[in-house]
């Protein structure tokens, strides 16, 4: 083989990898938000990287006569490692994201080779002719065109919320059959495709596939806006329920004041008699039982009385508990941050550190909450509390395990945290598991 035919070899090879190029676009465009170098950094190390790739891939597949399909799909364990690298949300949702532009990438390519057939059965085993690699790249840039709205909104959109839980396992799954169907449907013999009706009925089949994609993504779409609307409803819910025990704790105050209002003539009438009969033990007594039929009142720890409710929720559970809370609340109402969200934020953290200190003893169980407006348009958050074994802390910065009573809800947390551009830092040191939390009010 002459060095010219070397080169054209080489250069239809890279021109069937340059598929890659929609590809990787199409994964990255949901999650644009979510990039752990920033998109400058990003987008120019992805290109150079697919520059090189592709280079490497076209001398490899010219130097052992391999086609560019079957290294691709060698890659793409290697591809997904770097993009999940890359990008700052869970495995399971990098992955949902990784297959889907991977599965558009494989369709394009193989409705090309059933569409175009007549123009490559005559050629020999090799690389497939320059106008069906650009036309595989036309119609995958043109499926990136027909999804994108779902991709940039509706996607994104989901890759918040911390509600759907397994079902991002299942979309991968399913995305996972797909892509090996499709794998599987690519024709091996072009002269095969020619014969009988084989070459229109699977042109026909193919040709639904986008369109069932985009149903599906629909379907999906709804299915996970509704479950994301059970989740709010049921925070709601709890937050009524909270707001309820707190109106009742209020009106049992109310009347038990009332009450002693009533009564306090009498109390009167008994103390100013122990008194002028100078009879002290006998009055330092009645006090005593006075006071401790007062009880300590109903104290207000917040201002805004949607996080006072489940403060107080909690100061209850923790009374019950034998552990002793230290609260500092002081957010107004009228806070940036919507009320469920907040309240479900600090109800998960309250509830992680409660279920923490449980299993100490009794004179270590010690929580301690802070809350505050650092301004206007920056909220602060602090929950402290003791604790006992190992923490370890996932590539995301959560815990990964539930042994020392903590993780549960703070994947809620982060992505409440998350929708105000805020930060969240956690911590476990010196037998201290802390959790600090900035929020910042949306720009107008």
């Amino acid at each position: 083989m002459g060095t010219s035919d070397s080169i054209q070899l080489f250069l239809a090879y890279a021109l069937e990898l340059a598929i890659l190029v929609p590809t990787a676009v199409i994964a990255f465009i949901p999650v644009h938000r979510y990039l752990r170098r920033g998109p400058v950094w990003t987008y120019v190390m992805c290109a150079l990287g697919t520059l090189v790739y592709i280079a490497v891939g076209a001398l490899v597949c010219a130097r052992y006569s391999l086609p560019s399909f079957s290294l691709l799909l060698i890659s793409m364990p290697f591809l997904f490692v770097v993009y999940a690298l890359l990008v700052d949300i869970s495995p399971k949702k990098t992955l949902c994201c990784f297959l889907f532009a991977v599965l558009l990438g494989a369709f394009s390519t193989v409705f090309v080779k059933y569409l175009l057939a007549p123009m490559q059965v005559d050629t020999k085993s090799g690389p497939t002719l320059p106008l069906l690699s650009l036309a595989a790249i036309f119609i995958e840039a043109a499926m990136g065109v027909v999804f994108y709205d779902s991709l940039s909104k509706r996607l994104p959109t989901l890759l918040v919320e911390e509600g759907l839980g397994s079902s991002w396992t299942y979309a991968s799954l399913a995305l996972l059959l797909l892509l090996l169907l499709i794998v599987w449907a690519s024709p091996t013999d072009y002269g095969i495709l020619m014969e009988g009706r084989v070459r229109p009925i699977a042109i026909s089949a193919l040709a639904i596939f986008p369109v069932a994609c985009l149903f599906l993504f629909d379907v999906i779409w709804t299915l996970a806006a509704r479950l994301l609307e059970n989740a709010k409803l049921k925070q709601e819910n709890s937050m009524l329920l909270m707001e309820e025990r707190r109106y009742g704790q209020l009106r049992d105050y109310m009347d038990k004041t009332r009450k002693m209002r009533h009564d306090f003539r009498q109390h009167l009438r008994v103390i100013d008699n122990l008194a002028r009969q100078d009879r002290k033990d006998e009055l330092l007594a009645y006090l005593d039982q006075l006071g401790e039929s007062t009880g300590e009142g109903n104290r207000q720890l917040c201002a805004n009385h949607a996080v006072d409710a489940v403060a107080s929720f909690y100061d209850a559970e923790a009374k019950q508990q034998d552990t002793v809370i230290e609260w500092s609340l002081h957010i107004p109402e009228g806070v940036f941050v919507k009320e469920v969200e907040l309240c479900a934020l600090m109800g998960n953290l309250i509830e992680n550190a409660l279920q923490a200190v449980a299993k100490l003893t009794p004179e270590r169980r010690e929580v301690r909450v802070t809350a505050a407006m650092m301004s206007a348009a920056m909220l602060a958050i602090s929950v402290k509390n003791p604790y006992e074994g190992e923490v370890k802390f996932g590539r995301d910065g959560l815990p990964t395990t539930h042994k020392s009573g903590h993780g549960i809800g703070l994947g809620s947390v982060a992505a409440t945290v998350k929708r105000y551009d805020g930060s969240m830092d956690i911590e476990a040191d010196n037998g201290v598991f802390s959790v600090s939390i900035l929020m910042y009010a949306p720009a107008e």
